[in-house]
């Protein structure tokens, strides 16, 4: 979370000219609610399911068909928290290429302080959200490394473009 999946998904996506998909708008649209609300009324692992289900509409979608005949290709934003379940590390890995989007804990927090309501593995936090998220940090790293093709820091960058540019470098040397 905060590290800035959506925005630079956008970038990438407009200057590819592919489509941009985000896992948490498709699973609040499909749920007909919002992450919020799954979070209160059904709890994290019902949201889990769904993210999943989502994932793997979107693995038939684009790898059932004749190799020959690839899917359209896309940019996927995931939320922070879909890479925890093997299953879905496994999902995201057969859709594509993976970039892990990384900055420090600090900018992270001044992100998503201002909407800590809408992060609900934050909003128990509120009177140390950095703490929350530093542990979150430590926790998910290793995780996300292990399944990212690429781990790409977007402190080194001013704008989203910039790291959209640095991730079309990295893909074209693969």
């Amino acid at each position: 979370m905060g590290t800035g999946k959506s925005v630079v998904g956008k970038a990438l996506s407009r200057k590819l000219n592919i489509p941009y998909r985000d896992s948490d708008m498709e699973v609040e649209r499909i749920a007909q609610m919002s992450i919020r609300e799954m979070f209160e009324r059904h709890g994290e692992a019902a949201f889990r399911e769904n993210e999943t289900r989502y994932l793997n509409s979107l693995v038939k979608s684009t790898i059932g068909r004749n190799p020959e005949e690839p899917g359209q290709p896309f940019v996927l934003s995931t939320g922070g928290g879909t890479p925890i379940l093997d299953q879905n590390r496994s999902l995201i890995n057969q859709i594509g290429v993976v970039i892990c989007l990384s900055t420090t804990p600090e900018i992270i927090h001044r992100r998503v302080s201002r909407h800590l309501e809408q992060r609900p593995l934050l909003a128990a936090y509120r009177s140390d959200p950095l703490s929350r998220i530093k542990t979150l940090l430590k926790e998910r790293m290793p995780i996300y490394s292990s399944c990212a093709d690429f781990v790409v820091e977007t402190m080194a960058f001013d704008q989203p473009y910039q790291v959209a540019d640095h991730i079309i470098k990295l893909l074209s040397r693969q």
